[in-house]
C-alpha cells in the first residue's frame, strides 16, 4: 500500500488461477494480461505471478512469449528481493523455462534463459539446472554441446553428481562413442 511504501498486487494470483487458466478460450490473453498489469501503477509482479505465467506459457509452448517473459524478468527482479539477496524463487522458476526450452530443443533460449538466472541468483545454479540442459543436448544428439556445457559446469565450480554422468554416459554409449564414454 501507499502507506508502507510497498506497491501491493491488485489483481490477485488465485483471480489469474482460476479465471483465465481454466478458460481454453482466454488462455492465450494470460501473457497479454501479465503485461497490462505490469503497466499499472497498483500492481507489482512478484514470485507467485512470475511462476504461474512461465508455466502457462511453457506448458502450452508459447516460447516466443516465454522468451519476452525472460528478458522482463531478468529486468524486473522480483520485489521481495532486497540490495542484497535474490528471491529464492528465482531458480525455479527458471528451471521450469530452462526445461521447456531443452525439451523442445530451444537451447539458444535455454542458454539465454541459464545466463540471465545467473546473474539474478544469489551463488552457483543448482547441479539439476546444468543436468537438465545437458540432457537436452544428449536427447538431441548434440553430444559435443553437452561435453562442453559439462566443461562450463566444472569451470562454474558445480560439482556434478550421478545422473550428470549416467547422462552423459548412455548418451555416448546410445552413439557407439565407447571412449569418450
Amino acid at each position: 500500500s501507499l502507506v508502507t511504501g510497498v506497491q501491493t498486487c491488485a489483481l490477485p494470483i488465485s483471480f489469474l488461477k482460476s479465471r483465465i487458466h481454466h478458460h481454453p478460450g482466454v488462455t492465450h490473453l494470460d501473457f497479454h494480461l501479465f503485461r497490462y498489469a505490469a503497466s499499472l501503477d497498483t500492481f507489482c509482479h512478484d514470485h507467485f505471478t512470475f511462476e504461474w505465467i512461465v508455466r502457462s506459457l511453457a506448458t502450452s509452448h508459447r516460447f516466443d512469449s516465454l522468451n519476452l517473459l525472460v528478458q522482463f524478468i531478468a529486468s524486473n527482479p522480483c520485489p521481495c528481493s532486497d540490495g542484497i539477496f535474490s528471491c529464492p524463487k528465482t531458480e525455479p522458476i527458471f528451471r521450469f523455462a530452462i526445461n521447456a526450452y531443452c525439451r523442445a530443443g530451444r537451447f539458444d533460449d535455454a542458454l539465454f534463459a541459464f545466463d540471465s538466472m545467473k546473474r539474478l541468483i544469489d551463488g552457483k545454479p543448482n547441479v539439476a539446472i546444468y543436468n537438465i540442459i545437458i540432457h537436452g543436448f544428449v536427447k538431441f544428439r548434440q553430444y559435443d554441446k553437452a561435453l562442453e556445457f559439462y566443461g562450463r559446469m566444472i569451470r562454474d565450480h558445480v560439482k556434478p553428481d550421478v545422473i550428470t554422468f549416467n547422462t552423459l554416459i548412455s548418451g555416448y554409449c546410445r552413439n557407439l562413442q565407447f571412449g569418450l564414454a
